[in-house]
């Protein structure tokens, strides 16, 4: 997200420290690709400096870490873009610092079709 007014790197300190926490406790987890970034609730709105994991192409480890993080499987969203391709969104909390995993995929296709 980006906007006019400069944001103070105290504002990631959280952010920071649970995406550490995280590190530190799953070591035996495959690496996802991390940012830190405005998280917004499950409603999209109130966006808070929160840890974003990504996992392209890998729905078994967004799955890992959605079990570690201790998200519900009812909060995981599956969308399809108007591209085809698939998208699992999952928005949770870890240490108290929002935590949203996004995986991408390919869904399946009818026998017989191509994409």
């Amino acid at each position: 997200m980006t906007s006019d007014t400069a944001v103070s790197t105290a504002e990631l300190i959280p952010a920071a420290g649970a995406l550490l926490g995280m590190l530190t406790r799953f070591t035996t987890l495959p690496a996802p690709e991390v940012s830190l970034d405005w998280v917004r609730d499950d409603e999209w709105r109130d966006p808070k400096w929160g840890v974003c994991l990504s996992f392209r192409k890998n729905t078994a480890d967004f799955e890992k870490w959605r079990q570690a993080v201790g998200i519900a499987p009812a909060a995981v969203r599956s969308v399809e873009s108007s591209t085809g391709a698939g998208m699992l969104l999952a928005n949770g909390t870890f240490a108290g610092v929002r935590v949203q995993l996004f995986a991408d995929y390919d869904p399946p296709t009818p026998e017989g079709t191509a994409r």
